[in-house]
Formats: C-alpha cells, sequence, structure tokens
C-alpha cells in the first residue's frame, strides 16, 4: 500500500521531469556576453520559480516547491517547508538554490538559508563561504564552497545603473550581449556600440536612454539597450581620469553628448579558438549612443534642399557652439554646490560631434582642461597638451605651451572648420567636400612643398580656403539664406590667424542665435500636400547606409573600422522628414479649421458651388504655411532647383556624366537663379533626382 502511494506521488509531481524542466529553464535563461563567458537572465529565471505548476487536475505548487520535492530523499516523513522563504523578497533564495541544483546538491537549501545565504548577499566572498559552511560541520565543505564560488558569478552579472562608477573584480561578468566596434580614437581607445539586455539596465537609466530601447526578431535576446562604450586601451589611464573628470563636470551641461558612467576591471576573456582566457585591465565610459558623427552624416545623408530643412540644419549645429560656451564658460553643480570653472575642448572636429535624434552633440572631452573661475590669472594659466585635432587645428602664434585663452581661441578655429566643412556638404554634397579636401592639400604643398591637410599655411587661413568659401557663396541654392550668413562669421570672425582677432565663444553664440531668428522670421516656401507626401514616403522607404568607397574629410584608410558601410540607391535627406511631418501636421490643423469654419457658414448660399468647374479648373493648392488670419491662397511657385547649374560643372570633372550642352552664356554661371533648365542636361537630371556616381 505504502508502494503504491509512492509510485502515485512520483507520477503525480515528476520528480525526474522537474530537474529536466530545470535544466531546460536554464538553458533558455543562459546567455554568453561578449568576453566569452557566460551569464543567467535572472529575473527571468525567478519569474519561472514563482510560476504555477498543474501537477494534478486543478492542483497548483511553485516550480520551486516542485524542485524543492524533488531535491530531498524521498522517504523522509517531513521534509523542510521552505518553499515560502525562498520565494519571498528579503529572504528570498531562488538564486541559490539554482546554483546548489546546478552542482547536484539541491538537498543543501536548508543548510544554506540556515546560515543567511541567500539572494541579496550574492556574490560572496570565497574565504566566508568556506568558513560558514566549514562551521556547519559539512563534509567536504571547502569544495563545495569552491564549487559554489565559481557558479554563483553566472548569476550575479553586473547591473548598468546610472552614473555607476566602480572597479568591478576580475570574477564579475559585464552583461554586454553584442558589441561592435564604431571607430578607433586614435591609439588609445576604442569606441564601441554595445546593447545590453533590459534586465541589466536599473529603471532610472532606462528612462534617460529610453530611444535605445529596441527589440529584433533576428534572436532570442529579447528587449534590450544600446549604448556607447568608450574603452581605454592599457598604458592610457592617464587620458581615462582625464576625459572620466571632464565627464563629471559636463555631465549637465546641454549639448554636450551625454555621460552615463564609467568603470574599471581587470576583465578575464576568452578568445575565439583559444582555451586559455586572457586577463586585461579596462578602462570604460559609458555615453549615450550617436547614430551618426558628423563626417559620417555628411557621408550617409543627402544635404538639405527646402529652406526649412536648411535652417534645421544649421540650427541643429549650431547646438555645438552653445555647448562650447557651456565648455569655456561652465557652471557645474557638484555635491550640491555652484561652482565656476574656465575650460577649453580642444578637439574639435566632425569625429567629435554626434547626431543623437537628430541633434547634433559635442563629444569626447578627452582633451579638455578647467581651471576655477577664481583662480587669479585663469586665462593665462598654461594647458597640458595631452593630444588633440590636427586637420581642424590652429596656427600656433608661439612655440610655447598654449595658455588657456589661447586654447579657447583654438576651440574657435577648429569650430570655424567644421562650420566650412558643413557649409561645403550643404551646397555641394559629399563631391564637394572630397573637392574641398583636395584643394586644401595641393594648397600646403604648393606653400610648404610637404603633405598636409590643414586650414592654414602655419600663420593664417589658406588662400585657397577664402576662395572656395567664395565659390560656395557663388552657387548658393534659391531657397539658401543660412549658409552664407555663416560662412561670413567663419571668415570675419573664427578663421583668423591672431588669437586676440578671433571672437569669443559667447560672441560668436550671439550672432548664430540671430542668424537662427532670421531664418524663422523668414517666408516659407508653399508647397502642396500631394508634393509632401510623396517626399515622405520616399524618406521613411530610402535606406540611410552610406557607399562604402566615399571618404570624406580624412580619407577611409586612416579611419580603421569606421562603420561598415554598403552600396545603396536612394538616401535620407538630413531633417526632411522631421520638416515634412511637421507641415502636414500643421496642414491637417488648418483643415480642421477650414471644415470647422464652412460648417459655421453651412445654411448661407454658395455661388462658387452652384457654378461647376470646368474640365480644365482645378482647386487652388493651399499653401504650407499661409497667413492664420485669414484664408487668402497664393498660386504654389515650382520647387527651388535642387542643383544650380555652376554646381554641375564641378560635378562633370568627377564623375561619368557628360553634359548634353553648356551654358551658353557665362553670365549664368554667376547668377545661378537665372540659369537656363536645358530638358536632359546635368542640371535637369540631378534635379529629377539622377544619381551621379
Amino acid at each position: 500500500m505504502a508502494a503504491s502511494a509512492a509510485l502515485g506521488y512520483d507520477a503525480a509531481l515528476g520528480y525526474d521531469a522537474a530537474i529536466h524542466d530545470f535544466k531546460a529553464k536554464m538553458q533558455q535563461c543562459t546567455m554568453r556576453a561578449v568576453c566569452g563567458r557566460s551569464y543567467v537572465l535572472s529575473t527571468k529565471l525567478k519569474e519561472w520559480l514563482r510560476s504555477s505548476f498543474e501537477y494534478s487536475a486543478g492542483q497548483y505548487i511553485t516550480q520551486a516547491a516542485r524542485l524543492l520535492i524533488a531535491s530531498f530523499p524521498r522517504n523522509e516523513a517531513f521534509q523542510p517547508n521552505l518553499s515560502k522563504k525562498i520565494c519571498s523578497e528579503d529572504q528570498g533564495a531562488l538564486l541559490v538554490f539554482s546554483i546548489l541544483l546546478e552542482l547536484g546538491r539541491g538537498e543543501l537549501i536548508e543548510c544554506f538559508h540556515r546560515i543567511n545565504i541567500v539572494d541579496r548577499h550574492l556574490p560572496m566572498d570565497l574565504l566566508s563561504l568556506k568558513m560558514k559552511l566549514r562551521d556547519q560541520g559539512l563534509r567536504d565543505s571547502n569544495n563545495i564552497a569552491i564549487m559554489f564560488d565559481e557558479l554563483q558569478w553566472r548569476f550575479c552579472a553586473i547591473k548598468f545603473d546610472l552614473e555607476m562608477g566602480q572597479n568591478y573584480l576580475r570574477q564579475q561578468i559585464i552583461p554586454i550581449c553584442t558589441k561592435q566596434v564604431i571607430n578607433e580614437k586614435g591609439r588609445t581607445a576604442k569606441l564601441w556600440e554595445i546593447h545590453v539586455q533590459e534586465e541589466f539596465v536599473d529603471a532610472e537609466l532606462r528612462q534617460v536612454v529610453s530611444s535605445g530601447r529596441f527589440n529584433s526578431d533576428k534572436d532570442n535576446l529579447g528587449y534590450r539597450y544600446q549604448f556607447a562604450l568608450k574603452t581605454f586601451l592599457e598604458g592610457h589611464k592617464k587620458l581615462y581620469l582625464n576625459e572620466r573628470h571632464a565627464f563629471r563636470g559636463l555631465r549637465e551641461q546641454e549639448g554636450m553628448i551625454r555621460y552615463l558612467g564609467e568603470y574599471e576591471q581587470k576583465e578575464t576573456q576568452q578568445p575565439e579558438g583559444s582555451s586559455e582566457p586572457v586577463i586585461k585591465q579596462t578602462f570604460n565610459i559609458l555615453l549615450e549612443y550617436g547614430q551618426l558623427d558628423l563626417d559620417e552624416n555628411f557621408l550617409e545623408r543627402l544635404p538639405p534642399v527646402f529652406q526649412p530643412e536648411i535652417g534645421t540644419f544649421w540650427k541643429a549645429l549650431f547646438e555645438v557652439a552653445y555647448a562650447l560656451e557651456g565648455v569655456h564658460n561652465l557652471n557645474a553643480n557638484i555635491n550640491e554646490f555652484d561652482q565656476s570653472f574656465h575650460g577649453c575642448h580642444l578637439d574639435i572636429k566632425p569625429d567629435n560631434i554626434l547626431l543623437v535624434q537628430d541633434r547634433f552633440k559635442l563629444a569626447d572631452p578627452g582633451f579638455a582642461q578647467f581651471v576655477r573661475e577664481a583662480h587669479p590669472n585663469a586665462e593665462e594659466m598654461v594647458m597640458e597638451q595631452m593630444g588633440g585635432t590636427k586637420t581642424f587645428g590652429a596656427p600656433k602664434e608661439t612655440e610655447q605651451a598654449l595658455t588657456l585663452s589661447q586654447a579657447k581661441a583654438t576651440d574657435i578655429w577648429s569650430l570655424g572648420c567644421v562650420f566650412s566643412v558643413a557649409a561645403t556638404w550643404v551646397v555641394m554634397g559629399p563631391p564637394g567636400i572630397r573637392q574641398f579636401h583636395q584643394l586644401r592639400q595641393n594648397a600646403i604643398k604648393e606653400v610648404t612643398g610637404e603633405e598636409g591637410d590643414y586650414f592654414h599655411n602655419g600663420r593664417q587661413v589658406l588662400d585657397a580656403v577664402k576662395d572656395w568659401h567664395n565659390v560656395v557663396r557663388n552657387v548658393l541654392r534659391k531657397s539658401d539664406t543660412v549658409t552664407g550668413q555663416v560662412l561670413d562669421l567663419v571668415d570675419k570672425k573664427m578663421l583668423l590667424g591672431s588669437v586676440k582677432a578671433r571672437a569669443k565663444a559667447e560672441d560668436i553664440c550671439v550672432a548664430l542665435r540671430q542668424i537662427a531668428t532670421r531664418t524663422d522670421a523668414q517666408s516659407r516656401v508653399p508647397m502642396t500636400e500631394g508634393i509632401m507626401k510623396t517626399l515622405l514616403e520616399f524618406e521613411e522607404r530610402a535606406a540611410s547606409v552610406p557607399n562604402a568607397d566615399q571618404a570624406l574629410v580624412i580619407p577611409q584608410h586612416s579611419k580603421p573600422h569606421k562603420s561598415t558601410v554598403f552600396d545603396l540607391t536612394d538616401m535620407k535627406t538630413a531633417h526632411r522628414s522631421e520638416y515634412l511631418k511637421s507641415a502636414l501636421s500643421a496642414e491637417s490643423a488648418d483643415r480642421q479649421v477650414s471644415k470647422s469654419r464652412d460648417s459655421d457658414t453651412s445654411n448661407e448660399p454658395s455661388q462658387q458651388a452652384e457654378r461647376p468647374l470646368s474640365s480644365d479648373s482645378r482647386p487652388e493648392p493651399t499653401p504650407l504655411h499661409h497667413a492664420r488670419t485669414g484664408s487668402q491662397h497664393q498660386d504654389t511657385p515650382s520647387l527651388p532647383v535642387i542643383w544650380d547649374s555652376t554646381i554641375c560643372d564641378w560635378y562633370i570633372n568627377h564623375t561619368t556624366f557628360k553634359p548634353c550642352k553648356p551654358p551658353s552664356h557665362p553670365q549664368d554661371l554667376q547668377d545661378p537663379t537665372t540659369a537656363e533648365h536645358v530638358p536632359g542636361s546635368p542640371r535637369d537630371k540631378i534635379a529629377r533626382g539622377t544619381q551621379i556616381h
């Protein structure tokens, strides 16, 4: 009778099946980190252990209780009543129990729980484990402690939290599930794109980087978050400490890439194809992820065409200048105390300007220096130069070390160079940037006899740069009222050989805000709803992937591991999608107002309604931004020509594209707004969207 009851009990709860199901769940919850080590999705595992299991019709117990029954000797009259205790929050021990089950020693859960080895105390140091187990008189307690210690780290992967700052033990696992290099910052650090599963991202950090949350149907990783991780190589701890120091002061500065935290670790890595683990000291800074740097933006996006797009692009780039003003005159709250500093960035270049959610942000303050505002003679303090940009660097007036005031002026020069390249892209696209790069190289070789790519001749801005700016001005689109103003500011206030002659960041920002204000005040070019919808459809369909053979400011071979690129047919246009969505939304709102007004007058006879439309008549298109005080409509003018005839001349010499007929009048080249639009000509083909290779 007793044997029969025992067999029924076995069949109902399924001792072997319980362990089998646990092993299967463990396999589902075990991931492999990029370092080669395995870690467990502990939250997912605990949810399963707390879930219900139907062992008989209408009879349920938790998976944890099922496993407890399977773990203890079946001939014991009364097993320890632990199911509720190990599932509780305060004294929960589901992870401890899981580790013991993995070791085949599930029956030890009672002993571990009695000596307060519970989940909230994990991971425990090996010495404490050995002492606690030895005091219980367990046979082979030393080996049990060692095996438990080796396995516990899988269940205790670290959690990413906002402004994290720790030195992690070698045994601790960083749960980065995917990782790919973005680029290498010289030979001192690597910048990685990393993904971390949602379970290992703290709630506060999730909120800050909510736009980086995504899922993929190509794997079983579930929802994860996207970050940038800058890892400094061994021997470069000083640069890491300097950048960490700078980011701490700049963490609340608007327009700077968001600093999320940092950590150090002697990381155990398991290289593929090797059975021997490798231990390396790493220094890491966690940052918000930027989709593109400015250089890549020039490569992967078509330049803006319509007036609102052009204005939006420049206003987005102006944010970098405003961020620089904040670096030069920094107000930081440290330990609840407001403090003021003077600073400099010393490495402004397209690589260090990132696009984050259609906003440009200044990044990489690794060479930045700061001096307290209260320091006597702060502006004359000598700055330690640990590196910096060469292409976008300023000419040196002396060979002596830079003072703070000179370092600030260097930043202004570098920003002027960035604006110069940006203006080239807006007007001439990626080919124009390559031409500008080649022009500077030729000019420097002619002046110095040496190879190089700078914007100066050692003392002053290159004449070739100023001449190029004039060319860019002469071929501006009719819709572009901003780029010329930016170039005027660059030539008159920024790219000046004398440090004292260059404007200060705050003066530059005043001028930029005035340009932005004038741009906002200008009337918009009307566009029909049909055109807007078609362009938006194209934008949403277009892939934002660059051409592999295109290099921009710096040749591709000098940028190892730059973001992977592929051939493409269609490309997104900078800031077009946001402009069109906003415009269509405004158009819809206007329509609703118009319907409401028509409803109020519906009882009045309409002469227009009584007069039938002729076969060749049609309603007038509604302007995109007509006056809100009335319903006066203007005829919609033709769209501005995307590329003017002068720009075509630049392309003819750099493409396999041949014109049907060159312009017959030189004045057409000087005034692009009067250039003849010849069907089949380069201008016509470009205006109609023909791709030029």
